[in-house]
């Protein structure tokens, strides 16, 4: 069982590097693209919502927290990137229905 699951990552790997997408990169370089736009989303997510949690005051002499990144381009940022990562995710699958292994 394992002898044949290492075989079939093999295929896999090199099918990746062997097979483009219509915009002329390969698989493997496709799946690297997107992997680092999620990482960039997640980055964007999370200054998003570190920005918009309200901050713990027990009274009001204590020091009051402002959000001083703008929340309405970050969100612009992190929507375009969700987009770029659906297309992308859109263009790998297609491109695989096509592999044969």
């Amino acid at each position: 069982m394992l002898k044949e699951n290492e075989k079939l990552i093999a295929q896999i790997n090199t099918a990746n590097l062997a097979n483009t997408l219509p915009d002329g990169r390969t698989i493997t370089e496709a799946i690297a693209a997107r992997d680092r736009l999620t990482q960039h989303h997640a980055l964007l997510h999370t200054a998003i919502s570190g920005s918009q949690r309200e901050p713990d005051r027990y009274s009001m002499s204590e020091i009051k927290w402002i959000a001083t990144l703008e929340v309405g381009k970050l969100q612009k940022q992190a929507d375009d990137l969700s987009k770029k990562i659906r297309e992308l995710n859109a263009m790998i699958q297609q491109t695989n229905w096509n592999v044969e292994l």
